[in-house]
């Protein structure tokens, strides 16, 4: 026997000799408890985490809606609500010239309105999350943000505010 021989008899007696082998079921019943506790924690620390990328993909296009209605207005002197333009439009009656008003993974819609002074002076964006698609459970609900850059959630859970979503 190799002295690696020896040292295995001498913490698992048998194992070498054709003793015991494989585990008992009471010891792969503590590995299973042990997997199960460990993925019950992970899991829902994985959907949170999707669920702000998915947001943060969101924000990205407010963001980019917000620079675009200030090329809008400063060529047109009035904002748009209008994001996605016919095909062959030319000037304002393009909008804000995005493809589609939907985000780019589709889990969330994107709408303009007027704002509290017509469309002229004043809009708010909103990012609102699709009905039917896991983002339709983010504790954030909708995303505003409006002229003046101030940011905002609606439909939110209880006691989440702007602070926490953007």
């Amino acid at each position: 026997m190799s002295r690696l021989d020896h040292v295995i008899e001498r913490v698992c007696p048998g194992v070498l000799n054709g003793g015991q082998q494989g585990f008992t079921l009471l010891e792969l019943m503590i590995a299973m408890l042990i997997v199960a506790l460990m993925a019950g924690f992970a899991y829902p620390l994985y959907t949170d985490q999707v669920r702000s990328a998915r947001r943060g993909d969101a924000i990205r296009i407010l963001l980019q809606l917000t620079n675009r209605q200030s090329s809008f207005h400063a060529n047109y002197r009035t904002y748009t609500t209008l994001i996605a333009g016919p095909d062959g439009c030319e000037g304002s009656a393009c909008g804000l010239g995005f493809a589609d008003t939907g985000s780019s993974d589709g889990h969330y819609s994107i709408s303009v309105a007027a704002g509290a002074g017509g469309i002229g002076s004043s809009y708010t964006l909103r990012a609102a999350p699709v009905a039917g698609r896991d983002q339709a459970n983010d504790k954030c609900g909708t995303l505003t943000l409006d002229h003046k850059g101030v940011q905002g959630v609606s439909g939110a859970d209880a006691g989440v505010t702007a602070r926490d979503c953007w």
